[in-house]
């Protein structure tokens, strides 16, 4: 390998050994929104917690060797939210929860997110983008969805002119 700077100067010649290319993604699984219809009740009406889990893979397959990763980088997440009617974009989060599953002194292997439908938001299907990408840029994306609901249920059942039901 040698290096030219703009005026023409040339480097002496170097060998490097040993080089490798990491393109292996974090994973992103066990996602999902709970709850999965958002309800115009309770608390917190409209509301829902996103949750998913990270991993950083210790190791890869190549040429057919296991190849062992540099564990030490960090994922930086990017949650997009989406109407999935319209397509529109509704909602980015920069710097969501980041821990990788199972790492030491955590409390819980879940990243989690509340998420609130409010008002201005209308009825309907949405999704959850979630994406994860290392220091080297290698990038991952995963969904959820749920579904903004506020039509309460009504029970009924027949009967005929004023008959008692019990």
């Amino acid at each position: 390998l040698t290096a030219q700077d703009e005026a023409g100067n040339t480097s002496e010649p170097t060998r490097i050994n040993n080089l490798r290319v990491d393109r292996t993604p974090p994973q992103i699984f066990s996602q999902a929104t709970l709850p999965y219809v958002l309800a115009n009740s309770g608390i917190h009406p409209y509301a829902t917690t996103l949750s998913y889990r990270l991993a950083n893979p210790k190791s890869e397959t190549l040429n057919s060797k296991q190849i062992q990763n540099s564990n030490d980088q960090n994922i930086n997440v990017r949650i997009k939210i989406y109407n999935e009617n319209t397509g529109k974009l509704v909602e980015t989060i920069n710097n969501a929860p980041n821990l990788p599953a199972g790492q030491a002194g955590s409390t819980t292997d879940d990243n989690k997110i509340a998420w609130t439908a409010g008002s201005s938001l209308p009825k309907g299907a949405y999704k959850f983008q979630i994406i994860a990408e290392d220091d080297l840029g290698n990038q991952s994306i995963a969904y959820a969805s749920c579904v903004k609901d506020g039509i309460a249920p009504v029970i009924s059942f027949p009967s005929e002119d004023n008959q008692e039901i019990s």
